[in-house]
Protein backbone atom coordinates (compact mmCIF):
# COMPACT_ATOMS: atom_id res chain seq x y z
CA UNK A 1 0.00 0.00 0.00
CA UNK A 2 1.55 3.24 -1.05
CA UNK A 3 1.93 6.52 1.40
CA UNK A 4 -1.27 7.54 2.50
CA UNK A 5 -2.29 11.67 1.59
CA UNK A 6 -4.08 14.18 3.06
CA UNK A 7 -6.52 17.05 1.50
CA UNK A 8 -8.66 19.68 1.95
CA UNK A 9 -12.46 19.12 3.00
CA UNK A 10 -14.56 21.37 1.19
CA UNK A 11 -17.71 23.41 2.94
CA UNK A 12 -19.99 25.99 2.13
CA UNK A 13 -21.00 29.66 3.56
CA UNK A 14 -24.65 29.70 5.02
CA UNK A 15 -24.32 33.64 5.60
CA UNK A 16 -23.18 34.89 1.79
CA UNK A 17 -23.63 31.45 -0.51
CA UNK A 18 -20.09 31.03 -0.99
CA UNK A 19 -19.42 27.57 -1.61
CA UNK A 20 -16.47 24.85 -1.86
CA UNK A 21 -14.35 26.57 0.62
CA UNK A 22 -11.38 24.91 2.27
CA UNK A 23 -12.00 22.80 5.44
CA UNK A 24 -8.49 23.72 6.82
CA UNK A 25 -7.13 27.26 5.15
CA UNK A 26 -10.61 28.82 5.37
CA UNK A 27 -11.53 28.77 8.95
CA UNK A 28 -13.85 31.94 8.21
CA UNK A 29 -15.08 32.61 4.86
CA UNK A 30 -13.04 35.09 2.55
CA UNK A 31 -15.92 36.09 1.05
CA UNK A 32 -17.99 37.66 4.17
CA UNK A 33 -15.76 36.58 7.21
CA UNK A 34 -18.36 34.48 8.83
CA UNK A 35 -16.81 31.66 10.96
CA UNK A 36 -16.92 28.48 9.78
CA UNK A 37 -18.97 26.87 12.45
CA UNK A 38 -20.27 23.23 12.86
CA UNK A 39 -20.75 23.29 9.27
CA UNK A 40 -20.98 20.28 7.02
CA UNK A 41 -18.03 19.32 5.24
CA UNK A 42 -17.45 17.64 2.37
CA UNK A 43 -14.92 15.72 0.06
CA UNK A 44 -14.08 17.48 -3.26
CA UNK A 45 -13.63 16.03 -6.90
CA UNK A 46 -10.62 14.59 -8.16
CA UNK A 47 -10.05 17.55 -10.10
CA UNK A 48 -10.42 19.75 -7.21
CA UNK A 49 -8.36 18.61 -4.32
CA UNK A 50 -6.09 20.53 -2.41
CA UNK A 51 -3.48 18.83 -0.99
CA UNK A 52 -2.18 19.76 2.39
CA UNK A 53 1.77 19.27 2.86
CA UNK A 54 3.41 18.66 6.43
CA UNK A 55 -0.05 18.43 7.45
CA UNK A 56 0.16 17.43 11.52
CA UNK A 57 -2.86 16.26 12.95
CA UNK A 58 -3.92 16.95 16.08
CA UNK A 59 -7.32 15.33 16.40
CA UNK A 60 -10.51 15.62 15.38
CA UNK A 61 -12.18 19.80 15.30
CA UNK A 62 -14.38 20.39 18.80
CA UNK A 63 -17.53 22.37 18.97
CA UNK A 64 -17.43 25.10 20.66
CA UNK A 65 -19.96 25.12 23.47
CA UNK A 66 -20.64 28.66 23.97
CA UNK A 67 -21.15 29.58 20.11
CA UNK A 68 -21.51 26.40 17.98
CA UNK A 69 -17.84 27.45 15.87
CA UNK A 70 -15.63 24.42 15.06
CA UNK A 71 -11.76 24.80 16.17
CA UNK A 72 -8.98 23.01 16.23
CA UNK A 73 -8.37 20.65 18.75
CA UNK A 74 -5.03 21.61 19.50
CA UNK A 75 -6.73 25.04 21.04
CA UNK A 76 -8.04 25.70 24.51
CA UNK A 77 -10.32 28.43 23.63
CA UNK A 78 -12.54 29.41 20.96
CA UNK A 79 -10.85 31.40 18.44
CA UNK A 80 -14.40 32.87 17.54
CA UNK A 81 -15.92 34.00 20.93
CA UNK A 82 -13.10 33.22 23.13
CA UNK A 83 -14.61 30.86 25.68
CA UNK A 84 -13.19 27.69 27.04
CA UNK A 85 -13.21 24.17 24.83
CA UNK A 86 -13.57 21.98 27.62
CA UNK A 87 -15.98 20.18 27.17
CA UNK A 88 -17.08 20.70 23.74
CA UNK A 89 -17.94 17.53 21.58
CA UNK A 90 -15.77 16.40 18.03
CA UNK A 91 -17.18 17.52 14.63
CA UNK A 92 -19.59 14.81 13.16
CA UNK A 93 -17.44 13.14 10.78
CA UNK A 94 -18.44 11.89 7.23
CA UNK A 95 -18.80 8.74 6.35
CA UNK A 96 -16.20 7.21 4.55
CA UNK A 97 -16.32 7.26 0.61
CA UNK A 98 -14.93 4.54 -1.36
CA UNK A 99 -14.55 4.36 -5.07
CA UNK A 100 -12.33 2.12 -8.10
CA UNK A 101 -8.67 3.59 -8.67
CA UNK A 102 -8.70 5.49 -11.63
CA UNK A 103 -12.49 5.71 -12.25
CA UNK A 104 -13.48 9.24 -12.32
CA UNK A 105 -15.34 10.86 -8.45
CA UNK A 106 -17.33 13.71 -8.58
CA UNK A 107 -17.39 15.28 -4.96
CA UNK A 108 -20.05 15.81 -2.82
CA UNK A 109 -21.72 18.84 -1.86
CA UNK A 110 -23.02 20.22 1.53
CA UNK A 111 -26.43 19.09 0.70
CA UNK A 112 -24.97 15.20 0.00
CA UNK A 113 -23.75 15.32 3.49
CA UNK A 114 -27.63 15.11 5.09
CA UNK A 115 -26.19 16.91 8.17
CA UNK A 116 -27.60 20.02 9.69
CA UNK A 117 -25.31 22.52 11.37
CA UNK A 118 -25.31 20.53 14.88
CA UNK A 119 -23.94 17.39 12.97
CA UNK A 120 -27.31 15.41 13.48
CA UNK A 121 -28.33 13.60 10.51
CA UNK A 122 -31.04 14.74 8.53
CA UNK A 123 -34.31 12.13 7.99
CA UNK A 124 -34.75 11.27 4.41
CA UNK A 125 -37.69 12.83 2.52
CA UNK A 126 -40.91 10.94 2.34
CA UNK A 127 -41.65 8.60 -0.83
CA UNK A 128 -43.27 10.20 -3.36
CA UNK A 129 -47.11 9.68 -3.16
CA UNK A 130 -48.41 7.29 -5.59
CA UNK A 131 -51.56 8.63 -7.75
CA UNK A 132 -54.69 6.14 -6.85
CA UNK A 133 -54.89 5.42 -10.60
CA UNK A 134 -51.58 4.07 -10.46
CA UNK A 135 -52.24 2.49 -7.81
CA UNK A 136 -55.35 0.52 -9.24
CA UNK A 137 -53.54 -0.77 -12.46
CA UNK A 138 -50.71 -1.83 -10.29
CA UNK A 139 -53.21 -3.77 -8.37
CA UNK A 140 -55.17 -4.98 -11.06
CA UNK A 141 -52.02 -5.84 -12.83
CA UNK A 142 -50.85 -7.77 -9.73
CA UNK A 143 -54.15 -9.56 -9.48
CA UNK A 144 -53.96 -10.63 -13.00
CA UNK A 145 -50.37 -12.41 -12.54
CA UNK A 146 -51.63 -14.15 -9.40
CA UNK A 147 -54.33 -15.48 -11.46
CA UNK A 148 -52.23 -16.62 -14.33
CA UNK A 149 -49.75 -18.25 -11.31
CA UNK A 150 -52.99 -19.73 -9.88
CA UNK A 151 -54.16 -21.31 -12.48
CA UNK A 152 -50.97 -22.83 -14.56
CA UNK A 153 -50.49 -24.70 -10.84
CA UNK A 154 -53.98 -25.95 -10.80
CA UNK A 155 -53.75 -26.80 -14.89
CA UNK A 156 -50.22 -28.75 -13.72
CA UNK A 157 -50.57 -29.95 -10.51
CA UNK A 158 -54.28 -30.62 -9.95
CA UNK A 159 -55.34 -34.70 -10.15
CA UNK A 160 -58.85 -35.75 -9.85
CA UNK A 161 -60.34 -39.31 -9.28
CA UNK A 162 -61.28 -42.07 -11.45
CA UNK A 163 -61.88 -45.43 -11.11
CA UNK A 164 -60.13 -48.06 -13.01
CA UNK A 165 -60.70 -52.39 -13.70
CA UNK A 166 -57.53 -54.39 -14.57
CA UNK A 167 -57.47 -55.42 -17.43
CA UNK A 168 -54.27 -57.88 -17.70
CA UNK A 169 -51.03 -58.74 -15.72
CA UNK A 170 -47.29 -59.02 -17.52
CA UNK A 171 -43.70 -59.94 -15.90
CA UNK A 172 -40.63 -59.53 -17.25
CA UNK A 173 -37.10 -61.22 -16.04
CA UNK A 174 -33.98 -60.38 -17.46
CA UNK A 175 -29.98 -61.43 -17.26
CA UNK A 176 -27.50 -60.02 -18.93
CA UNK A 177 -24.67 -61.96 -20.44
CA UNK A 178 -21.40 -60.22 -20.33
CA UNK A 179 -18.21 -61.36 -22.27
CA UNK A 180 -14.23 -60.74 -21.60
CA UNK A 181 -13.14 -58.70 -24.54
CA UNK A 182 -10.62 -55.86 -25.44
CA UNK A 183 -11.66 -52.60 -25.23
CA UNK A 184 -10.20 -48.93 -25.56
CA UNK A 185 -10.35 -46.50 -22.34
CA UNK A 186 -8.63 -43.69 -21.38
CA UNK A 187 -7.61 -42.49 -17.57
CA UNK A 188 -5.22 -40.10 -16.50
CA UNK A 189 -1.73 -41.89 -16.93
CA UNK A 190 -1.41 -41.79 -13.31
CA UNK A 191 -4.36 -43.67 -12.59
CA UNK A 192 -3.56 -46.48 -15.27
CA UNK A 193 -5.37 -50.01 -14.37
CA UNK A 194 -3.34 -52.94 -14.27
CA UNK A 195 -2.92 -54.66 -17.74
CA UNK A 196 -2.93 -51.97 -19.83
CA UNK A 197 -1.84 -52.26 -23.15
CA UNK A 198 -0.41 -50.27 -26.86
CA UNK A 199 -0.63 -46.56 -24.06
CA UNK A 200 -0.47 -43.60 -25.70
CA UNK A 201 -0.28 -40.04 -24.27
CA UNK A 202 -1.23 -36.66 -24.71
CA UNK A 203 -1.45 -33.51 -22.63
CA UNK A 204 -4.91 -32.23 -21.89
CA UNK A 205 -6.00 -29.96 -19.32
CA UNK A 206 -6.95 -31.74 -15.72
CA UNK A 207 -8.00 -29.00 -13.73
CA UNK A 208 -6.77 -25.17 -12.71
CA UNK A 209 -5.00 -23.06 -10.65
CA UNK A 210 -5.40 -19.98 -8.93
CA UNK A 211 -2.28 -17.54 -10.34
CA UNK A 212 -1.80 -13.59 -8.60
CA UNK A 213 -2.51 -11.52 -11.24
CA UNK A 214 -2.55 -8.20 -10.38
CA UNK A 215 -4.45 -5.83 -8.12
CA UNK A 216 -7.74 -4.53 -7.92
CA UNK A 217 -7.07 -0.79 -5.94
CA UNK A 218 -9.68 1.28 -4.04
CA UNK A 219 -9.44 4.58 -3.47
CA UNK A 220 -11.01 5.45 0.57
CA UNK A 221 -11.64 8.84 1.60
CA UNK A 222 -11.59 9.42 5.45
CA UNK A 223 -12.94 12.25 7.56
CA UNK A 224 -10.03 13.46 9.62
CA UNK A 225 -12.66 16.24 11.27
CA UNK A 226 -9.95 18.99 11.33
CA UNK A 227 -10.78 20.16 7.86
CA UNK A 228 -9.09 17.69 5.99
CA UNK A 229 -9.17 14.01 4.69
CA UNK A 230 -7.23 11.15 4.08
CA UNK A 231 -6.92 9.21 0.97
CA UNK A 232 -5.78 5.56 1.52
CA UNK A 233 -5.13 3.43 -1.04
CA UNK A 234 -6.47 0.10 -0.50
CA UNK A 235 -5.60 -3.20 -3.10
CA UNK A 236 -6.26 -6.70 -3.03
CA UNK A 237 -4.33 -9.81 -5.41
CA UNK A 238 -6.23 -10.49 -8.48
CA UNK A 239 -6.42 -13.97 -8.98
CA UNK A 240 -6.79 -15.87 -13.00
CA UNK A 241 -7.43 -19.48 -13.28
CA UNK A 242 -4.55 -21.15 -15.29
CA UNK A 243 -4.90 -24.43 -16.82
CA UNK A 244 -2.96 -27.63 -15.07
CA UNK A 245 -2.02 -29.74 -18.18
CA UNK A 246 -1.43 -33.70 -16.88
CA UNK A 247 -0.85 -36.98 -19.15
CA UNK A 248 -4.04 -38.73 -20.47
CA UNK A 249 -3.43 -42.25 -21.56
CA UNK A 250 -5.52 -44.24 -24.01
CA UNK A 251 -4.99 -47.84 -23.80
CA UNK A 252 -6.68 -51.24 -24.43
CA UNK A 253 -7.48 -53.52 -21.55
CA UNK A 254 -9.48 -56.80 -20.78
CA UNK A 255 -12.69 -56.07 -19.67
CA UNK A 256 -16.05 -56.98 -18.91
CA UNK A 257 -18.88 -55.78 -21.30
CA UNK A 258 -22.47 -56.59 -22.39
CA UNK A 259 -22.79 -58.86 -24.87
CA UNK A 260 -26.38 -59.82 -24.39
CA UNK A 261 -29.82 -59.17 -22.51
CA UNK A 262 -31.53 -62.87 -22.08
CA UNK A 263 -35.33 -62.21 -21.55
CA UNK A 264 -38.32 -64.42 -20.00
CA UNK A 265 -42.17 -63.43 -19.64
CA UNK A 266 -45.47 -64.23 -19.03
CA UNK A 267 -48.80 -63.74 -17.32
CA UNK A 268 -50.84 -64.07 -14.27
CA UNK A 269 -51.14 -67.79 -15.02
CA UNK A 270 -47.38 -68.11 -15.58
CA UNK A 271 -45.19 -68.87 -12.19
CA UNK A 272 -42.52 -65.72 -12.94
CA UNK A 273 -38.81 -67.95 -13.92
CA UNK A 274 -35.37 -66.36 -14.55
CA UNK A 275 -34.25 -67.37 -18.38
CA UNK A 276 -32.18 -69.85 -19.41
CA UNK A 277 -28.65 -68.26 -19.76
CA UNK A 278 -26.00 -70.79 -22.19
CA UNK A 279 -22.66 -69.76 -21.55
CA UNK A 280 -20.34 -70.15 -24.76
CA UNK A 281 -17.68 -70.14 -22.70
CA UNK A 282 -16.81 -69.57 -18.69
CA UNK A 283 -13.85 -68.26 -16.87
CA UNK A 284 -11.33 -65.37 -17.33
CA UNK A 285 -10.03 -66.03 -20.52
CA UNK A 286 -10.71 -63.10 -23.92
CA UNK A 287 -14.21 -64.41 -24.72
CA UNK A 288 -15.35 -65.84 -21.69
CA UNK A 289 -19.04 -65.16 -20.96
CA UNK A 290 -20.40 -64.61 -17.34
CA UNK A 291 -23.96 -63.23 -16.19
CA UNK A 292 -24.27 -60.11 -15.37
CA UNK A 293 -26.98 -57.82 -13.80
CA UNK A 294 -30.40 -59.54 -13.34
CA UNK A 295 -34.07 -57.50 -13.39
CA UNK A 296 -37.77 -58.17 -13.45
CA UNK A 297 -40.65 -55.90 -13.61
CA UNK A 298 -44.24 -56.62 -12.61
CA UNK A 299 -46.60 -54.24 -14.45
CA UNK A 300 -50.42 -54.11 -13.89
CA UNK A 301 -52.61 -52.88 -16.91
CA UNK A 302 -56.03 -50.50 -15.83
CA UNK A 303 -58.63 -49.15 -17.74
CA UNK A 304 -61.14 -46.17 -16.74
CA UNK A 305 -64.16 -47.64 -17.78
CA UNK A 306 -65.56 -44.04 -18.53
CA UNK A 307 -62.63 -42.94 -20.88
CA UNK A 308 -61.33 -45.81 -22.45
CA UNK A 309 -58.23 -45.01 -21.41
CA UNK A 310 -55.29 -47.63 -20.41
CA UNK A 311 -52.62 -47.22 -17.80
CA UNK A 312 -49.85 -49.17 -16.74
CA UNK A 313 -48.53 -49.71 -13.47
CA UNK A 314 -45.52 -51.38 -12.28
CA UNK A 315 -45.17 -53.26 -8.97
CA UNK A 316 -43.80 -55.76 -6.58
CA UNK A 317 -44.44 -59.15 -7.34
CA UNK A 318 -46.74 -59.52 -3.85
CA UNK A 319 -48.76 -56.37 -4.83
CA UNK A 320 -49.10 -57.30 -8.61
CA UNK A 321 -50.61 -60.95 -7.97
CA UNK A 322 -52.80 -59.62 -5.22
CA UNK A 323 -54.86 -57.09 -7.66
CA UNK A 324 -57.37 -60.15 -9.44
CA UNK A 325 -58.54 -59.31 -12.40
CA UNK A 326 -61.75 -57.45 -12.81
CA UNK A 327 -61.20 -55.95 -9.77
CA UNK A 328 -62.35 -52.22 -9.19
CA UNK A 329 -60.01 -49.50 -8.31
CA UNK A 330 -59.85 -45.79 -7.48
CA UNK A 331 -56.77 -43.65 -7.87
CA UNK A 332 -55.84 -39.98 -8.46
CA UNK A 333 -55.32 -38.59 -12.56
CA UNK A 334 -53.14 -35.63 -13.15
CA UNK A 335 -55.67 -33.18 -14.93
CA UNK A 336 -52.80 -32.44 -17.57
CA UNK A 337 -52.45 -35.20 -19.58
CA UNK A 338 -54.44 -38.02 -17.51
CA UNK A 339 -51.46 -39.66 -15.93
CA UNK A 340 -52.54 -41.88 -13.02
CA UNK A 341 -50.55 -42.04 -9.87
CA UNK A 342 -50.40 -45.31 -9.21
CA UNK A 343 -49.75 -44.80 -5.49
CA UNK A 344 -52.92 -43.92 -4.88
CA UNK A 345 -54.52 -46.95 -5.91
CA UNK A 346 -57.03 -48.57 -3.49
CA UNK A 347 -59.57 -51.08 -3.97
CA UNK A 348 -63.15 -50.27 -4.17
Amino acid sequence: MSEDLVYEMLWDCRYCGSVKLLGKTHRHCPSCGAPQENAPRYFPPEDEKVAVKDHVFVGADRVCPACGNTTSRAAKHCGNCGSPLEGGQGVKLRTDVVHAEGAAYGGETAADAKMDLSGAVRPAPPPPKKSPLKALLLGAVGLGVLGVIAFVLVFFLWKREAGFEVTGHRWTRTIEVEQKRKVEESAWCDELPAGAENVTRKKEKRSTKKVEDGEDCNVRKVDNGDGTYTQKRECTPKYRDEPVMEDRCTFTVQAWRSERTEKASGGLGDAPAWPAVNLAKTGECLGCEREGKRSESYVVTLADPKSGASSECDFDASRWKSMAPKSRWLGKVRALGGALDCDSLRQQ
